[in-house]
């Protein structure tokens, strides 16, 4: 994941398939019941992203990656984001003319916890808090939920790492070459309302 170039929240460290009876116990309906603008300081809003904001998140997610020494395997694609904003948590923040300037999502699990995947921002929009806001928004619509969630941090990004313990994360185990040699990940958990949300910067 990115928040303000910290990390990368990516990919369930998961076994086993999900069938389409999995897929259908996982939907949407108790999350729409979530506020659709989430009440943080004034500035851009953050509000639950609609099904056809997946075409701008798509082209933010490869916009968000360039300096990134991962970036072609970082970015996922217009078909998975369409899913995500019909069937997981996406937040989006957005500027003049309705443009996407920011995006987090958190989606669901087999285990019934979920993932939070990303937090990415224009990066004409990065140190003016945003990101912070997006997880917050991420974490409150979790903890109404009451749902667990996890993410994957690079263990040599300690300003993450502090970030996510703030925030009620703790590290649960490291997984060894996860991303490939050499690209390990600590795996940190979070239990709901385990901390409350922080300001934004």
């Amino acid at each position: 994941m990115q928040f303000l170039r910290y990390p990368e929240i990516v990919g369930p460290a998961l076994s086993g398939r999900r069938t389409g009876e999995n897929f259908r116990s996982l939907r949407r309906p108790t999350i729409q019941t979530m506020p659709k603008t989430i009440d943080h300081p004034p500035d851009l809003p953050i509000v639950a992203a609609a099904s056809d904001d997946f075409l701008a998140i798509a082209a933010l997610d490869r916009d968000s990656w360039t300096d990134s020494p991962d970036d072609p395997f970082v970015a996922d694609g217009e078909h998975v984001w369409k899913i995500w904003c019909e069937q997981a948590l996406v937040f989006v923040a957005k500027g003049d003319g309705g443009t996407v300037v920011g995006a987090a999502l958190a989606f669901p699990v087999l285990d019934g916890s979920f993932c939070l995947h990303k937090i990415m921002i224009a990066p004409d929009h990065r140190g003016r808090g945003l990101g912070s806001r997006l997880m917050n928004a991420i974490l409150d619509a979790l903890d109404g939920l009451k749902k667990a969630c996890f993410l994957t941090v690079d263990p040599k990004n300690s300003a993450a790492i502090r970030l996510y313990q703030k925030r009620g994360f703790v590290i649960a185990r490291t997984l060894r070459d996860y991303y490939g040699a050499a690209k390990d990940r600590h795996i940190m958990t979070r239990d709901p309302g385990s901390a409350g949300a922080l300001p934004p910067r």
